[in-house]
């Protein structure tokens, strides 16, 4: 097995050497431009004022999109045996099981990977670490000035600029969090992947997994609570509640533990920031409530689709190599994944070009009647990449015009009634 090991790292140079210095070239340029100082000009704090586009920042966000990304696409990298009949002839010659062989694959990918995204990321706090040094009991610039206010008088006003040092301490809790996070990607992606023998099928059915995952299955939920908070407003204006704080974490994907991530750490390292904090809870509407306990309810069901894919890749039966490559795939599951992903992707898009209610009648039913037509089409063609075969059998048409016609029916409802409550 040792050799084994030895053969798939040397087999994948090109993969960690990309992955490091993507991440390098990333961490590195973002680091070196954060800003480490900060500047209150009267006792106005241009920084609080400047909410989330702000100069200071942790860079919790720009560490993560990487991470997110690499943990979704490595278990096509890992799984390439899969998708060639060559390959599969040589995985199960190896003289050692099955399973074995199957957890080296996966496992040896994954470790290094981290590795190589782990590195580039300590490189680059280094790099913040030596900007900051300087600024250690470095006491706070004042300049004074005077300006001519309102009515032709003098006004002295100050100009103060504060010199940070960030609590590095707390980017080894939000790392950890992060790479457990990863992990549970990386493991709900694999059992997506590997729900087809066929690369092209692998990548659809890993895109519409992950996007179901992500917005299929909240939105209804989220959109809803949207509209019972315009209805709920007697003066028809959008109520500003903590969701559209927390709405990164409403999704059941690694964009959850991310966000959660970033609202709890990004303001604990800086000092400065909206993190979470006792003021979020003080006077909570029930669309807070309903925000929050969503919120939770995705971050818990994303933890436990990771669980469940961990779970299955322990006790994942071999498949015959002799479906290496061909359009049907492992199981009839991708066929599910994918009417499902479809459904849901329609329903979605419905909600958001319907739900603001600011389009006219008529207009809006000629869009929502074009774009089923264009959703079906897209349906259609997906279905015949999926299948190498552009054929469709009685079963499948009934499901397809059902989605659509569940789609359709529903933005033209939309459509009659938005204008009438928010108009």
């Amino acid at each position: 097995m040792k050799k084994y090991i030895i053969y798939t790292i040397k087999r994948h140079i090109p993969l960690f050497a990309v992955t490091f210095a993507v991440c390098f070239s990333i961490f590195m340029s973002y680091f070196s431009s954060i800003s480490i100082e900060y500047t209150v000009y009267s006792g106005y704090d241009y920084y609080n004022y400047s909410l989330f586009g702000n100069l200071i920042d942790s860079g919790i966000i720009t560490v993560s999109i990487p991470l997110a990304i690499l943990t979704m696409i490595l278990p096509i990298f890992a799984n390439t045996y899969r998708y060639r009949l060559r390959a599969a002839d040589v995985f199960y010659q190896v003289g050692k099981g099955k399973k074995s062989i199957r957890y080296t694959n996966n496992i040896t990918l994954l470790v290094a990977v981290l590795a190589s995204f782990t590195i580039a990321f300590i490189l680059g706090l280094l790099i913040l670490f030596a900007r900051q040094i300087p600024n250690i009991n470095k006491a706070p610039n004042v300049v004074e000035f005077t300006s001519t206010g309102p009515y032709g008088y003098e006004i002295t006003e100050s100009r103060t600029t504060y010199y940070l040092v960030f609590n590095f301490l707390y980017y080894l809790p939000t790392y950890l969090i992060l790479v457990v996070a990863g992990l549970i990607n990386y493991f709900i992606s694999y059992f997506l992947v590997t729900r087809s023998n066929n690369l092209v099928n692998s990548i659809i059915i890993l895109f519409l997994g992950q996007l179901t995952l992500g917005i299929g299955i909240m939105s209804p939920f989220w959109y809803t609570q949207i509209l019972l908070a315009y209805i709920g407003n007697s003066t028809g204006e959008y109520i500003d509640i903590i969701s559209n704080l927390l709405g990164g974490t409403q999704t059941a994907t690694i964009i959850s533990p991310i966000a959660w991530t970033y609202y709890l750490f990004d303001s604990l390292i800086t000092g400065f920031g909206r993190g979470i904090d006792s003021s979020w809870f003080i006077d909570m509407s029930a669309a807070d409530v309903v925000s929050l306990a969503l919120s939770i309810v995705c971050t818990l069901l994303y933890v436990l689709m990771g669980v469940l894919g961990f779970l299955y890749f322990l006790k994942e039966n071999e498949s015959s190599g002799e479906f290496a490559g061909k359009a049907p795939g492992r199981d009839y599951f991708q066929i599910i994944i994918f009417h499902i992903g479809f459904g849901l992707i329609g329903l979605w898009s419905t909600l958001t070009n319907t739900l603001s209610g600011s389009i006219q009648t008529l207009v809006g039913i000629i869009s929502v009647i074009s774009e089923s037509i264009i959703f079906g089409a897209i349906y259609y063609v997906f279905l015949g990449l999926l299948r190498r075969n552009f054929k469709i059998n009685k079963k499948e048409i009934i499901i397809m015009a059902g989605s659509v016609s569940i789609n359709m029916i529903l933005g033209l409802v939309m459509t009659v009634v938005m204008p009438s409550i928010f108009g």
